[in-house]
């Protein structure tokens, strides 16, 4: 299930007052189109109102219109769309290191909300809290909460725990390296490297053709 996620990023100061500025245009516009004609809605149905526009527009824009090319263009929105499945590569504390493991994940994400479940041989975890980081001191950042349940068949030593990671994005969104952290129950820490499937697909086909 998606959540809510925090950002640094000033979209959501500056996009609330352009989609007000165009509900209000809009509302007036219906007014004005609709008063020559002498037009009215019936008694059970309410003219479109300023506050039922904007809600409308922030629906849309929430689910859609937050990615378009031209809405980032303008440099009305900032937030990268991390959406997608990804391939995982990942080494930990618990064996010092000497273990490369797979896995995958897959983000959903609007403007305001995401979700990350990340799948391995012995685990899966959802993520609790998120934030996109576009200002830190690393450049952009993922970093975000987890909770991790281990498989039915994974070893007895594995438990129910936290974790928290910090994934730097690169790549023009394509890659995210970093680190993660689990709590009490596994108190381990390892690296973390994401590659986006299409990405990771592209570049098999350019070794292919070589």
């Amino acid at each position: 299930m998606r959540h809510p996620y925090a950002t640094d990023s000033e979209d959501r100061t500056r996009v609330p007052f352009v989609l007000a500025a165009i509900a209000l245009a809009c509302a007036f516009c219906i007014h004005k189109l609709l008063g020559p004609f002498g037009l009215s809605m019936p008694w059970w149905v309410d003219s479109p109102s300023p506050l039922f526009l904007y809600g409308l527009l922030i629906f849309l824009f929430d689910r859609w219109c937050w990615d378009w090319r031209f809405v980032r263009m303008i440099g009305l929105v900032e937030v990268p769309n991390l959406s997608g499945e990804w391939d995982g590569l990942g080494r930990s504390s618990y064996d010092q290191f000497a273990t490369e493991r797979a896995y995958t994940v897959k983000i959903e994400q609007t403007w305001t909300r995401i979700s990350i479940r990340l799948q391995s041989a012995t685990s899966e975890s959802a993520t609790l809290v998120a934030a996109l980081l576009l200002h830190s001191v690393e450049g952009e950042v993922l970093s975000y909460q987890y909770r991790n349940e281990p498989k039915a068949d994974a070893v007895s030593t594995m438990q129910t725990h936290l974790g928290t990671s910090w994934l730097r994005i690169s790549d023009e969104g394509r890659t995210l390296v970093g680190k993660y952290y689990s709590g009490r129950g596994r108190q381990n820490h390892g690296s973390v490297q994401l590659r986006r499937r299409r990405a990771v697909a592209a570049a098999k086909g350019a070794s292919a053709k070589n």
